[in-house]
């Protein structure tokens, strides 16, 4: 079905084949999952941009709650959230170049992103016992989870997966790069570098 009719109609049609208007779609979809999972990705690929952007969060709403205690927490989220998402920006770029200049740093980003994301994939795996979340919310809960026997077997396999992942998924690594370069969460600059 064309609209407009003749040789400048348009088609309406999503079995054209066109290669990029299939690419667009599978990035708008790429950015709304990471939009929705943007914690934990974040979180487990950017450690001390995440930490140093949850410490801002903290500090800032503290310094806010004692300044003006009449603002409520629905108040405060603007002032907040906007202090946190330019402390994350600061040190995500940070992190990109330190990743990008200092070997060791390099290194050590890559342990952690491994023990980080074995540790949500295996919490996510085993889950909690009786509890429908996947994330423990007490110290009850985390002695559970590493009292489970599956625990350590689980996290060893997960984190076997997470490395090859981080280390041999070089097209997913440039298109990730190239996706952060866009919204301006890394220099654009910088080689890709090996971990």
């Amino acid at each position: 079905m064309n609209i407009g009719g003749g040789d400048d109609a348009f088609p309406v049609s999503d079995r054209s084949g066109d290669p990029t208007a299939i690419n667009v779609w599978l990035m708008i979809a790429g950015a709304f999952i990471v939009a929705v999972f943007s914690g934990p990705i974040f979180g487990s690929l950017y450690p001390l941009a995440t930490g140093t952007a949850a410490a801002a969060y903290f500090a800032m709403d503290g310094m806010l709650h004692s300044i003006m205690p009449r603002l409520d927490d629905s108040s405060r989220l603007p002032f907040v959230g906007g202090a946190t998402l330019v402390v994350f920006w600061f040190m995500s770029r940070l992190d990109h170049r330190l990743a990008a200049t200092i070997p060791p740093y390099r290194l050590v980003r890559h342990v952690a992103r491994v023990v980080l994301i074995a540790i949500l994939l295996t919490l996510n795996t085993i889950g909690l016992p009786g509890r429908n979340g996947w994330m423990p919310r007490s110290l009850f809960e985390v002695r559970l989870v590493l009292a489970d026997r599956r625990f350590l077997p689980v996290m060893a396999v997960a984190a076997v997966i997470a490395h090859l992942f981080l280390t041999r998924a070089k097209g997913m690594r440039a298109r990730w790069d190239r996706g952060l370069e866009f919204v301006r969460l890394r220099p654009k600059s910088l080689s890709s570098g090996a971990l």
